[in-house]
């Protein structure tokens, strides 16, 4: 059983059930208050706020000044004009701080998306985003 992610143009992918969980423990083993697109066992609740017509995957907060924002996006979402909109809105939030959990053959294009439209985005390798989160928390702190 994975979670079905639908990408900005409307196209689902399933992530594993087991990766969505384990990103929101690691959150929450670090302090944070987590809420998802979609309640699930464990998971403090659904996300209440909308940004701009954007819904987060995961929101995690410590802090007003503290807020982690995890999107995972697939291939198509990456080169479409959507998700540039979507990271710009997110990333420029006071505060927030904007993780992208992507495919290992699109790690590439989304590090070279973000730096060429200078949108601040942190990224994880889904076969690795669990040490690579871990890190990033590690590194902000």
């Amino acid at each position: 059983m994975g979670v079905k992610i639908t990408s900005v143009d409307g196209i689902s992918e399933t992530f594993p059930e087991k990766m969505f969980k384990s990103v929101v423990e690691i959150l929450q083993k670090e302090g944070y208050s987590v809420k998802t697109k979609r309640h699930s066992g464990g998971i403090s609740g659904r996300i209440p706020i909308k940004f701009g017509k954007y819904t987060p995957d995961i929101f995690a907060f410590r802090g007003i000044n503290d807020i982690m924002v995890v999107e995972f996006e697939n291939c198509t979402d990456i080169l479409s004009h959507e998700s540039e909109n979507k990271w710009r809105l997110l990333s420029s939030k006071s505060g927030f701080d904007l993780h992208l959990i992507v495919p290992l053959c699109c790690k590439k294009k989304v590090y070279t998306k973000s730096r060429i439209k200078n949108i601040p985005v942190t990224i994880h390798c889904i076969n690795d985003c669990h040490n690579s989160l871990k890190l990033a928390m590690k590194n902000s702190k």
